[in-house]
């Protein structure tokens, strides 16, 4: 009776193989996986043939480390497909009703710079030093901006990277504490140097409406400072 069970099951496994996961698939340039990227697929509120509408999220699922999302992609023209990792560059790609199942992301582009003047920096300064960047993607057909946003870093020696850009302009920024925030509009592929100025200090006290102290108030900056100027050379 067990041999007739097992080729019974023997069968049912050759009939019915195990399916494959189901959503989209992420890769790099060498085919393999990308984990931890976000994916979203977006449509037309008003169907495929609505070109002039904005597009609405549809559906929103991180990659495994397998590289599958759990994200599944419409069959559907006008529709389209984001996907955002880290050190890779920015994927947007619209499309035309064919099945999709998997996507590939090309490495991202890398600006880079160095603090001037950074002796009067410590290394603890430096270690708590914020660099950010964002950069917009037009999707003219559509008058739709999607934004993308990474982080670098900055070490003990002023010098500064951020990487996963896409080819088009970035705008960056560098806070230092007791400088002024440092700002640049620049393309990957500059190297920056950022010439900081120092902050004034804005000193007060927080009370209620009895003229008693108000402790954990958290105190915000309002207004448009002027930032300080940036250059850049090839």
């Amino acid at each position: 009776m067990l041999p007739a069970v097992s080729i019974a099951l023997a069968l049912l496994f050759s009939i019915h193989p195990a399916a494959s996961p189901s959503g989209l698939r992420v890769l790099d340039a060498t085919d393999h996986a990308v984990a931890n990227a976000v994916v979203r697929v977006w449509m037309p509120p008003s169907g495929p043939n609505d070109l002039a509408s904005r597009l609405v999220p549809l559906c929103e699922a991180r990659t495994s480390e397998t590289g599958w999302a759990n994200c599944s992609v419409p069959r559907l023209a006008g529709a389209l497909v984001t996907v955002d990792a880290r050190q890779f560059e920015p994927l947007l790609q619209e499309l035309d009703g064919s099945p999709v199942k998997q996507v590939v992301l090309r490495s991202g582009l890398s600006v880079r710079g160095h603090i001037a003047s950074p002796q009067h920096l410590t290394p603890e300064v430096m270690k708590h030093a914020t660099l950010h960047a964002t950069a917009a993607i037009d999707l003219t057909n559509r008058k739709q901006t999607f934004r993308f946003e990474r982080d670098g870093a900055v070490n003990e020696n002023g010098d500064f990277t951020i990487g996963g850009l896409p080819a088009s302009e970035v705008s960056v920024r560098l806070d230092v504490d007791g400088f002024l925030p440092w700002t640049a509009q620049r393309k990957p592929g500059e190297i920056l140097e950022a010439r900081l100025q120092p902050g004034a200090v804005v000193r007060g006290q927080v009370i209620d409406e009895k003229g008693l102290p108000v402790g954990g108030a958290r105190v915000e900056e309002r207004g448009n400072a002027p930032s300080p100027t940036s250059e850049s050379r090839e």
